[in-house]
């Protein structure tokens, strides 16, 4: 009796930490877990999001901290600031910098002349953190005023988790981002051009310099790469990261071309998976790319461009006054909302918001706006439209004078202005009697 009681409590306990341990959040469904201290998976142009995890938390980003440092590059390249064929000098102090003999370099040497362009691949490719402080001292002037600017722009961005100390992303305690960061600047970097280049390029050569031989340099990325195990054929870049204290770190872009709706139109979607601190087996184990794929899976292929609500589909009806046409008026959506959405959509999962006065007064024309329509679904807003009336209602005059009258009547003065005219009426009669009984 004794053991059976025990074993019922124990049972009661577990069901009661099952209850209690936090879940990723699913903004649209999902039944996987990404197994790391943050992630977070969006769409790459709008920024919604489906999935997240301890997004918000500050993590260590490891070398996809070079994302800022090669969006701040391609903007002064864009200004006209710098340039990708300027030849860049190589200072002790960016090389000197770098202490950790396993950090990855490019090994350039003080005094070596190197063309700008070249050191972007050099940073973004092979993740060189020798390029990174090159390229900081190139802009700036020092790797202390680069990394004020780093953290200047991120500002701009609307990150609000993130503070840089190093153009590279070498370990320090107080360098951090977050998930949801990362995707605002992945976001920014990825509007450019010369920047998705970098970021999906998988190998690059590297011209001899005064002081090298060609150097050949090969994306971290290997989701990029076709003859890596890891490789995904949608992936378009972005940056991978690894430290002992950060873990393995990716941001990876997908992008796969669909052909959606009746008409079969050509549709380009692409999704951002950022993955911070995740588990690994040694560099060649890293799971994050494997667990980005199946984010990017996810958004892919359990997600397709639905109609929500159809054009001209009646919403509801409202009472019109002054028309002898009929009680009520039918309104309708005057566009479809579409967008987005599981595939498995539930048409009773479906909100609709309308914002439509209580009745409406004749005349009302057809296609007339009366109000809006905002469609929601799992609390994510699709779209908002126009309500309009499905039918005409005309005016009737009859109806007017009467409700005049009435109103005129159910006013003091109404009913003396009547009591007034029907004594007149009778004086004049009695006027009248008195008047033909005298000629009588």
């Amino acid at each position: 009796m004794k053991s059976s009681r025990l074993i019922k409590a124990i049972v009661s306990l577990i069901l009661v930490c099952m209850v209690l341990i936090p879940l990723p959040a699913y903004a649209d469904g999902g039944d996987f877990s990404v197994e790391a201290e943050s992630a977070i998976l969006v769409d790459l142009d709008t920024g919604r999001v489906f999935y997240e995890d301890n997004a918000d938390a500050r993590c260590y980003p490891a070398s996809v901290t070079k994302m800022m440092t090669c969006l701040l590059i391609n903007e002064a390249i864009e200004e006209g600031t710098l340039s990708e064929d300027q030849v860049v000098t190589v200072s002790k102090s960016a090389v000197e910098a770098i202490q950790d003999p396993e950090a990855a370099t490019v090994f350039l040497a003080p005094g070596e002349e190197i063309r700008l362009g070249d050191l972007m691949y050099c940073l973004m490719l092979p993740s060189a953190n020798d390029a990174a402080n090159v390229l900081a001292e190139t802009m700036s002037g020092s790797v202390t005023d680069f990394v004020e600017r780093m953290n200047a722009r991120a500002a701009e961005l609307g990150c609000t988790g993130t503070h840089f100390v190093t153009p590279n992303g070498l370990h320090d305690d107080d360098h951090y981002t977050t998930a949801r960061d990362l995707v605002l600047i992945a976001q920014e970097g990825m509007k450019h051009s010369y920047f998705r280049q970098l970021v999906s390029t998988p190998s690059y050569q590297v011209p001899a310099t005064n002081y090298s031989q060609p150097r050949d340099l090969y994306s971290t990325n290997y989701m990029i790469h076709p003859e890596s195990e890891y490789y995904y054929s949608f992936a378009i870049g972005v940056k991978t990261g690894y430290t002992t204290q950060a873990g393995h770190c990716l941001v990876a872009a997908g992008q796969k071309t669909f052909y959606e709706g009746e008409d079969g139109k050509e549709t380009v979607r692409r999704y951002l998976a950022v993955i911070l601190g995740a588990d690994h087996n040694g560099v060649t184990g890293n799971t994050a790319f494997t667990k980005a794929q199946m984010m990017l899976e996810h958004a892919f292929n359990d997600y397709e461009v639905q109609t929500l609500v159809e054009k001209n589909h009646v919403i509801t009806e409202l009472p019109v006054d002054l028309t002898e046409d009929g009680d009520t008026v039918h309104i309708k959506a005057a566009d479809s909302v579409t967008g987005l959405a599981p595939r498995d959509l539930d048409p009773a999962g479906i909100q609709l918001h309308i914002d439509i006065p209580d009745q409406l007064t004749a005349p009302v024309a057809k296609d007339q706006a009366v109000g809006t329509l905002t469609v929601s679904y799992n609390g994510e807003e699709y779209g908002q439209v126009r309500l309009v009336a499905a039918e005409e209602r005309t005016f009737s005059r009859k109806l007017y004078y009467i409700r005049a009258a009435r109103a005129f009547w159910d006013k003091w003065y109404g009913k003396a202005a009547v009591a007034g005219v029907g004594l007149l009426i009778l004086i004049v009669i009695i006027l009248a009697l008195i008047e033909r009984s005298r000629y009588s």
